[in-house]
């Protein structure tokens, strides 16, 4: 269905008078109480239906609407808007490899296993998010203040890389397995922003346009496979990874294709 409004005049727009909203409802819930009681008579419109409206049935409707609005009011209270750092992980396998075996599942196996490694050495304040794939989503409340929370981070990054290399080094003395895992490598997204917390079930959800953002930057044009990328917010925050070479600044850009320049 397409709805062609046409444009207003401003000269002929009015300017309602503070309380006419309330005003209007009022005499609504005074006509219908009227016309429910006989008190006026009901109009009929040809194209609705002919359904009459009793007092029970008005009652139960405005019960549900009542309902429905305080539910309403209880979820967007639960909803919480906390400053946390962001950390998005990613293990990515060597296309040539990939493409050389059609059965992707051993490769898929040792990717998830040393994932799961990676998680597994994580600590506090950092939390597991969710499980994507290839990829996990961790945060970090900043319940101790921006640059602490930055920091902690950050330096749980650095140590990912050696869980990895220790845990892909294990794997690499099976010689079938040798070729796979040396082909996996690890990618580290840090960012920090602002995350909307709503409790959904058992599990807690975070969402925001920082979220979005980390998870646009995995589709980014660094040529390595393996490094450790942070968004200015976070640099400035948590600063230099120790013993680390100079950051390189890097200017990202959205295409028509999702994929960022």
């Amino acid at each position: 269905m397409l709805v062609y409004f046409p444009p207003l005049d401003e000269a002929n727009v009015i300017d309602l008078p503070s309380g006419s909203g309330p005003a209007l409802s009022g005499r609504l819930n005074r006509h219908s109480f009227a016309r429910m009681f006989g008190l006026k008579p009901r109009a009929h419109f040809n194209n609705l239906q002919d359904d009459r409206m009793d007092l029970p049935r008005y009652i139960l409707e405005g019960t549900r609407s009542g309902l429905n609005l305080l539910r309403k009011a209880l979820q967007r209270r639960s909803i919480e808007i906390r400053p946390l750092a962001l950390l998005l992980l990613e293990v990515s396998a060597d296309p040539s490899t990939a493409a050389s075996d059609p059965d992707l599942r051993p490769l898929e196996q040792l990717g998830a296993g040393l994932l799961q490694a990676v998680i597994d050495s994580a600590r506090a304040p950092l939390t597991l998010n969710k499980l994507e794939g290839d990829a996990a989503l961790l945060y970090a409340p900043a319940a101790n203040g921006r640059v602490t929370a930055a920091r902690n981070v950050l330096a749980q990054a650095r140590g990912f890389f050696e869980t990895f290399q220790a845990h892909a080094a294990a794997l690499a003395e099976d010689p079938s397995r040798r070729a796979a895992v040396r082909g996996l490598r690890l990618r580290v997204l840090l960012h920090f922003g602002r995350a909307a917390f709503k409790n959904v079930g058992r599990f807690e959800e975070i969402a925001g346009e920082d979220v979005i953002l980390i998870h646009r930057l995995l589709k980014n044009s660094i040529p390595a496979r393996e490094y450790i990328l942070m968004t200015e917010t976070f640099h400035r925050l948590a600063g230099e990874p120790d013993g680390s070479a100079a950051a390189e600044t890097r200017v990202e850009r959205p295409t028509a294709s999702g994929r960022w320049r």
